[in-house]
């Protein structure tokens, strides 16, 4: 974009790779407030982009409408990588929590290398690009499904 200034084209290209390594390692890199709903578990549902910070709210629908399940009958395990166990008898249950980021000085440094990449544009970047998202790989979270 011949208009964009060159702070914001490094903004956009910083936004871009945090997204890529969040998509990549399956972890929270900025904080967020995620909705995650489940029809059908076996009682044990593990939440996505750990580390977690917060379940805010748990929900299970009765067929008509959303209804709080109270604290009381779910329980959290876990410290960042947090399943929640709650009963069978809630088949299609609503969640929200909210992560916090995830700090490694690797994976930041990855980060940069993949802007730096995509901002020089070299004819191999395409190469160069796989390798670093290849290293990011390493940090991937393992889900249970």
């Amino acid at each position: 974009n011949p208009t964009e200034t060159h702070s914001g084209m490094i903004s956009r290209l910083l936004l871009s790779a945090f997204e890529k390594a969040e998509h990549v390692t399956g972890r929270s890199l900025t904080t967020h407030n995620y909705q995650m709903e489940i029809f059908g578990h076996d009682g044990a549902i593990t939440l996505l982009r750990s580390p977690i910070k917060s379940v805010d709210k748990v929900q299970y629908y009765d067929g008509s409408s959303w209804n709080d399940v109270d604290s009381t009958n779910y329980d959290t395990v876990g410290i960042s990588e947090i399943t929640i166990h709650i009963s069978t008898l809630y088949q299609r249950v609503r969640i929200e929590y909210t992560t916090e980021p995830y700090i490694n000085s690797v994976l930041n440094k990855l980060i940069m290398d993949l802007v730096q990449v995509w901002y020089d544009n070299k004819p191999d970047a395409e190469d160069i690009e796989q390798m670093v998202v290849n290293r990011m790989a390493k940090f991937k979270v393992l889900q249970v499904e």
